[in-house]
């Protein structure tokens, strides 16, 4: 019980430090939930793309991408960003990212989606980067993620919450991502045959 009260407490925290940065940043930038924002392409499109790319190589492609962030290190100069298809590694640094964008990384939060465009490079170790140039805040998040290494222990919780377990589970992300393909084949399996589908109500027995 008391572990449950100290992350509860925990959890409103952060909660409210978030609500305090919603308001700095609609004060600096105004629109924090834009309705449209144009990304060129997403990051499995974009690893493969540049799948050949050696180390320690800078392109002069600038792409837009879109997605969540997942984690955030050295104050926000690296983010690892998160879409539907895969992953991707922002990099910030004054001699490359704006000082509107500069000021923009303290407000950031993991959970946060934000769009990003940038030079395309991969660093040194081999990681496919995005020297950012302008980062746009798309949406920002007022409840903290739960841990990522442990995602959500608890079942009942997972079942109920299944927009939490798939952002933090990798294995329900892809068994939900398999699900869906298969609905969608058998869906169009049957249509092609001239089948309807039709909603009718649960049955009960009398």
């Amino acid at each position: 019980m008391a572990d449950n009260k100290t992350e509860n407490t925990l959890s409103s925290d952060a909660t409210e430090v978030r609500a305090q940065k919603l308001k700095l940043l609609r004060e600096q930038v105004g629109e924090v939930y834009p309705a449209h924002f144009h990304r060129t392409m997403g990051n499995a499109e974009l690893t493969a793309k540049y799948e050949s790319l050696e180390p320690d190589t800078e392109t002069q492609d600038i792409v837009t991408v879109a997605g969540r962030v997942y984690s955030s290190r050295n104050s926000g100069m690296f983010m690892d960003l998160h879409d539907a298809s895969g992953k991707i590694q922002i990099f910030s640094h004054k001699d490359v990212t704006g000082e509107e964008a500069r000021a923009l990384l303290p407000m950031i939060d993991i959970g946060d989606i934000i769009g990003v465009t940038g030079i395309v490079r991969r660093t040194k170790r081999g990681e496919l980067t995005i020297n950012a140039q302008t980062i746009t805040m798309l949406t920002k998040s007022l409840l903290p993620m739960p841990e990522k290494w442990h995602g959500l222990s608890d079942i009942e919780l997972r079942y109920r919450k299944r927009h939490l377990d798939i952002m933090t589970n990798e294995d329900s992300k892809l068994r939900f991502q398999q699900r869906s393909k298969i609905l969608s084949g058998i869906r169009r399996f049957m249509e092609n045959d001239g089948f309807m589908e039709v909603e009718t109500p649960m049955l009960h027995s009398v």
